[in-house]
């Protein structure tokens, strides 16, 4: 079983189809430069709803994940200043067409998760992780 991974970022919407073991299988990316802020929940909707699409019928895909900057709870961004989004359902909309589970986390710490699980960070009980892009974000783990 696989899972598909989505980095919601300021410029761009990356897609990936992860392994057990972290690795990247297939990956894809869209970019939101240029996209008015009013288009740009269709313009993330549409990508995810193609996207996971196309990989289920080459993978046996379980669940999604999907990486979001600003302010998130389980179910909606509460506000996304990069994104210009407030107050989005997103896991209710995906929900519609999309029968998975599908779990959302602020970017910042999707990625210190990440790294403390597969990637540089995996040897240490204790992080801090800090992200520098179109924002910056924080997390620890102890």
């Amino acid at each position: 079983m696989e899972k598909i991974g989505i980095d919601l970022g300021g410029s761009h919407i990356a897609i990936g189809v992860i392994d057990k073991n972290g690795k990247i299988l297939e990956k894809t990316e869209k970019r939101l430069k240029g996209i008015i802020t009013t288009e740009v929940k269709k313009v993330i909707e549409e990508t995810i709803f193609e996207t996971v699409e196309k990989y289920r019928k080459d993978y046996e895909i379980d669940e999604i994940g999907i990486a979001i900057p600003g302010t998130v709870n389980k179910t909606e961004v509460i506000k996304s200043v990069n994104l210009g989004l407030k107050d989005y359902k997103i896991v209710d909309v995906l929900n519609k067409k999309i029968d998975l589970p599908i779990k959302i986390k602020n970017d910042a710490k999707s990625a210190a998760i990440a790294e403390s699980k597969y990637g540089a960070l995996k040897a240490y009980n204790r992080i801090l992780f800090l992200t520098l892009g179109t924002g910056i974000g924080r997390s620890c783990y102890y």
